[in-house]
């Protein structure tokens, strides 16, 4: 018989019962660990799940309210834990947005922002006409189904932002989807 090598006896089912030692017995063991293996996997993931729902909560909601509840605190110790308070800024230009995101990036002078994009698509038959597109761009002997785009790389956006919100430019955070992300975090001295 397989040699167990974890306790997952909390996750066995008690219906089971033992075959035999013989090929059949040993391979019915195997699968049956197999089984609780999986359970156990499952039962430990939806544990881990729920300890960082409940850790974010605590690092981005219930601390940072906390430290505000008692007067804005930035930083504190007590008891030798030291708590501290990071504000991140965060932004996304908001898909209806784009166009008039854009059009405020070209009018101020940080069009360079703006990457253009293109997607070409080639089906999967057409491998060898990929290869070829892609050995030698110039010569394009077929037409080609494209795609072109804007966007503004989210951390070259928010690097922007703060350092355009830091100079008092005047920037419309909505059209931006800007908002301020609260943090705590908290270590033990």
């Amino acid at each position: 018989m397989a040699e167990k090598l974890h306790d997952y006896s909390e996750f066995e089912d008690e219906s089971d019962s033992k075959i035999g030692d013989n090929v059949l017995g040993s391979l019915h063991s195997i699968a049956k660990d197999y089984l609780l293996a999986e359970r156990a996997v499952e039962h430990f993931e939806s544990e881990l799940d729920a300890a960082k729902a409940r850790f974010r909560i605590l690092k981005e909601q219930t601390l940072p309210k906390a430290l505000e509840d008692a007067g804005n605190l930035e930083d504190i110790t007590i008891d030798g834990l030291k708590i501290e308070r990071e504000i991140k800024l965060r932004g996304s230009i908001p898909a209806d947005k784009k166009a008039e995101a854009f059009e405020w990036l070209e009018e101020n002078g940080h069009g360079k922002l703006i990457k253009r994009k293109f997607t070409i698509e080639f089906g999967k038959d057409e491998e060898t006409w990929a290869n070829k597109f892609q050995k030698d761009c110039e010569k394009r002997k077929k037409a080609l189904a494209m795609k072109r785009d804007k966007a503004v790389h989210p951390s070259t956006l928010v690097a922007f932002l703060k350092s355009e919100l830091e100079s008092g430019t005047d920037i419309p955070l909505e059209t931006f989807g800007v908002f301020r992300q609260n943090f705590a975090k908290v270590t033990a001295k």
